[in-house]
């Protein structure tokens, strides 16, 4: 069982993972594996198709039995655009949450 996260920059590809590893080890969850982050451009994260596309590779991960999307906000505010690009994806997903900046698809 893995968690993929899909990531806007090259700082987050490292910190993503030892964030995630962090949670989990807090929450007691010792059997979720973090899978290798899936790296997108900001202009790539602000685009429904490529965020589609994004998550559809995740999905081809082996393992794969959630998605955490982390939205960078730099240029506005996380959490509006969290809850725009999640909503989309909400759609066609069994289960979503959105908080701060952070969008996670379970029950894939």
């Amino acid at each position: 069982m893995k968690v993929y996260p899909i990531v806007e920059g090259h700082g987050e590809v490292e910190a993503a993972p030892l964030l995630l590893r962090r949670l989990l080890a807090e929450a007691n969850c010792h059997h979720i594996a973090v899978g290798r982050p899936i790296r997108r451009t900001q202009g790539q994260m602000r685009k429904q198709p490529d965020i589609d596309a994004a998550v559809r590779l995740a999905l081809l991960q082996p393992e794969c039995s959630a998605i955490v999307i982390l939205f960078d906000g730099e240029d506005d505010c996380p959490m509006n655009r969290t809850c725009r690009q999640c909503s989309r994806l909400g759609a066609s997903r069994r289960r979503q949450c959105a908080l701060r900046g952070c969008c996670c698809l379970s029950g894939i």
